[in-house]
């Protein structure tokens, strides 16, 4: 318990990891949202909705093999707000389609870019969240889990409450997600310098 406690004193650690967590709770949402509004909602079947969750997971895959190239050029930190804007954006857009009742292949392009920058986003963020202490690493990393997996849990159970029949309530979820991501790391990362 000592060693929770001395985490959670830590700056980066904590701020990282809420991060994280915002941004694991996207990928929760859009789970636990996405038969909904193409099975029942947009009336695809079976086969199209399968194929279309293993599009958003390839975009995922490929996005983290883009990671690699990103970080050639500019460390971790450099990264993460600017691709947790292309969420904002794509979920900005997402709503626009919600609003304007669009088909659905206008809800399928933001879903994509979106899932893509989980991606890069998850394995930048948890570099920037273990970059400290060696010794600390398996305490950190089981509660770094715990936080984002809360988190993530929480919002994923918030989305199904305030379902109304529409794509909006997901959308929405989708922009708090990394809208608040993105506060929390202007307002309390943005300031510290990192190398990973």
């Amino acid at each position: 318990m000592k060693q929770y406690k001395a985490l959670f004193k830590k700056y980066q650690f904590i701020s990282f990891s809420f991060v994280g967590g915002f941004v694991l709770a996207g990928l929760f949402i859009y789970i636990g949202s996405s038969h909904f509004i193409f099975v029942e909602l947009y009336e695809l079947t079976n086969t199209q909705y399968a194929w279309l969750f293993a599009l958003n997971s390839l975009s995922i895959m490929l996005s983290a093999q883009l990671n690699y190239i990103l970080l050639a050029k500019h460390p971790s930190m450099f990264w993460i707000p600017k691709i947790l804007w292309i969420s904002v954006s794509a979920a900005l857009l997402l709503i626009l389609a919600s609003y304007f009742k669009a088909p659905v292949w206008l809800l399928v392009i933001p879903i994509i870019i979106f899932m893509g920058t989980i991606g890069i986003l998850l394995p930048n963020i948890t570099a920037c969240a273990m970059s400290i202490d060696a010794r600390q690493a398996g305490s950190a990393s089981a509660l770094m889990g715990t936080l984002q997996f809360a988190i993530a849990a929480s919002l994923s159970g918030l989305t199904a409450w305030l379902q109304n029949g529409t794509v909006y309530p997901t959308a929405v979820m989708l922009c708090l997600c990394a809208s608040t991501g993105i506060a929390i790391t202007y307002l309390f990362t943005k300031r510290l310098q990192y190398k990973i």
